[in-house]
C-alpha cells in the first residue's frame, strides 16, 4: 500500500486496540478493500499461555466493541441489541471459525485438537464486547481521537 492511503485514511491509533480495524474501515466506507497477498509476512507477539491468552481475548473484545459502537455511531437501541444477543456469540463465532476451516480442508486436524481453546477465547472475546457495548450503553466515553476525513480528490492506491 502507498503512502497516499495512510494520508488519506489513516493515521494508526496509538492509544490502544484496533487501530487497524479502524482503518480498514475508512478503506470500506470508501469502497476500497484490503488486497490480501499470500507472500506478505507480518511478525506479531502473541500472548503466551492459555490464561494470558483469554484475559487477552476478553480486553481486546471490550475495546473492539468500544471501537466499532463510537465509530459506527450505534444507537442506544443498537447498543442494547448488541447486549441482549451477546450470548449467542461464541456459538455463532465457533461455527464460522470451523466452517472456514472445513470448507477449505486445511488444519481440520489442528482445529479439532485445539476446538476447546478456541472456544474459551472465543467466550473470552464475547463476554469483552458483551462489557464494552454495556459500557457504552451506561456511560459512552469517546475512544476514537481522529477519525479524518477522506480528501475527494486523493488517489485511492
Amino acid at each position: 500500500m502507498k503512502r497516499v492511503a495512510y494520508d488519506r485514511w489513516g493515521p494508526f491509533r496509538e492509544e490502544g486496540y484496533c487501530s487497524d480495524t479502524l482503518f480498514h474501515w475508512r478503506r470500506a466506507k470508501d469502497g476500497e478493500f484490503p488486497y490480501l497477498d499470500p507472500a506478505i509476512r507480518v511478525a506479531h507477539i502473541n500472548p503466551h499461555g492459555l490464561f494470558h491468552m483469554l484475559e487477552h481475548e476478553a480486553f481486546h473484545g471490550k475495546y473492539f466493541a468500544r471501537v466499532r459502537a463510537q465509530y459506527q455511531e450505534r444507537s442506544k437501541g443498537r447498543l442494547l441489541l448488541n447486549v441482549l444477543s451477546a450470548p449467542l456469540l461464541p456459538f455463532l463465532l465457533f461455527a464460522r471459525a470451523g466452517a472456514r476451516v472445513f470448507s477449505r480442508g486445511f488444519y481440520k486436524s489442528e482445529f479439532i485438537r485445539s476446538s476447546l481453546q478456541t472456544f474459551a477465547g472465543i467466550c473470552c472475546w464475547s463476554a469483552g464486547e458483551f462489557a464494552g457495548y454495556l459500557q457504552c450503553l451506561v456511560s459512552p466515553r469517546p475512544l476514537i481521537s481522529q477519525d479524518p476525513k477522506p480528501a475527494k480528490d486523493s488517489p485511492t492506491e
